[in-house]
């Protein structure tokens, strides 16, 4: 079932015009159940209102969604980082500053684990305070 869902998936676009994006809130980053907002709720992974009567917002932040397009849905790693990286800053008409690693450009870098979690991120050629896990 799984390869056969990826296969149509596939088959429905083309990997260098697609862009992953995420619309996470706040409380994203964050272990907690606890929301940034008493209406709010986070519930079972899914940030809902308190009333539980809609949903309030994402809570997937970037790194998930690398780990969920490469794990499950098994689209290469690269395709996803193209994904993340290139194609949205092609869309927004940065991409002569952002979007891949070359000389003049911001240097803006991640680093992942085997296992697709960030151990590092590197803003404008500096290493961001606190994100640092690689020793």
């Amino acid at each position: 079932m799984v390869s056969t869902c990826r296969r149509r998936f596939c088959a429905l676009f083309t990997r260098s015009k697609e862009c992953l994006i995420t619309d996470a809130l706040a409380c994203a980053a964050s272990d907690s159940q606890t929301a940034f907002d008493p209406r709010v709720i986070i519930e079972d992974g899914v940030c809902k209102l308190a009333d539980r009567s809609a949903l309030a917002g994402s809570v997937a932040t970037m790194d998930r969604l690398i780990r969920t397009m490469v794990q499950k849905a098994e689209i290469p790693l690269a395709d996803v980082i193209r994904m993340i990286s290139e194609t949205p800053a092609r869309i927004m008409g940065v991409l002569d500053r952002k979007g891949t690693l070359e000389r003049g450009k911001d240097a803006d870098i991640i680093a992942l684990d085997k296992d697709l979690n960030v151990r590092a991120v590197w803003a404008m050629g500096q290493l961001v305070e606190g994100t640092n896990k690689l020793f």
